[in-house]
């Protein structure tokens, strides 16, 4: 069984940061197709999500919005709040895909059109085009993760927490400092840096160790799940 949170979730909390972080125009795109890059090996937390049905979910690095549909689609109460800048390279990672496929990439032609998108819309407003279906049960907070967690800790304590960010170490124990109760799970169990090895599985058994918890991981997620 999953790490148990006891989350602050009344409506006001949610409402207030809500109102702080309100949903932007896009009118622009009202009408256009969806620019998902769907990604596999997501299961341990739909699983999650359908077993304890949480109330908030945290995602930390929503991308285009690929994974935040499925954990929407996973339980129908579910609010998830998006924390990303949607800055930086990321603006471009869809283009240097094109240029440069890595091996797990099966072709670049259904990226297209969403690099397009990118490069007229900007990646914030295609994400969330492509949320916009629960656009009610959704709270952008457009922030990087060390400034985003303080900030939404000041509002409420999810149940889950998803990290898919910029893999690093203060990402994982900073999360574990301000969000005791909450679950934690993400991305990246197989993801290698530059020497090939896999760093960030170092900063997952770290907060598990703190946490009593056991890590469990299928494909690229993982879980902590306690003892």
């Amino acid at each position: 069984m999953a790490c148990k949170s006891t989350a602050k979730t009344g409506l006001h909390a949610l409402a207030a940061l809500r109102a702080r972080h309100p949903w932007p125009e896009l009118s622009e795109l009202e009408g256009a197709p969806p620019y998902v890059w769907n990604l596999d090996g997501r299961e341990l937390v739909t699983e999650l999500i359908r077993n304890t049905r949480p109330r908030i979910f945290l995602e930390v690095g929503t991308f285009l919005g690929g994974s935040a549909l499925s954990w929407l689609a996973a339980h129908p109460d579910l609010v998830l709040i998006a924390l990303d800048p949607w800055t930086g390279g990321i603006e471009n990672f869809v283009d240097m895909v094109i240029d440069s496929p890595p091996s797990w990439v099966e072709s670049i032609e259904p990226l297209r059109p969403i690099a397009a998108a990118i490069r007229q819309h900007g990646i914030a407003n295609v994400a969330l085009h492509n949320l916009r279906a629960f656009r009610d049960r959704v709270i952008p907070v457009r922030m990087p993760a060390e400034m985003g967690y303080p900030h939404i800790r000041s509002f409420v304590e999810p149940d889950i927490i998803y990290i898919d960010a910029t893999k690093q170490p203060q990402e994982y124990l900073l999360v574990h400092e301000l969000f005791p109760a909450a679950t934690l799970c993400g991305d990246d169990w197989t993801w290698q840096d530059e020497t090939g090895t896999c760093p960030v599985r170092n900063y997952f058994h770290k907060v598990a160790a703190l946490r009593d918890c056991s890590v469990l991981a299928k494909d690229a997620t993982w879980l902590l799940a306690k003892n």
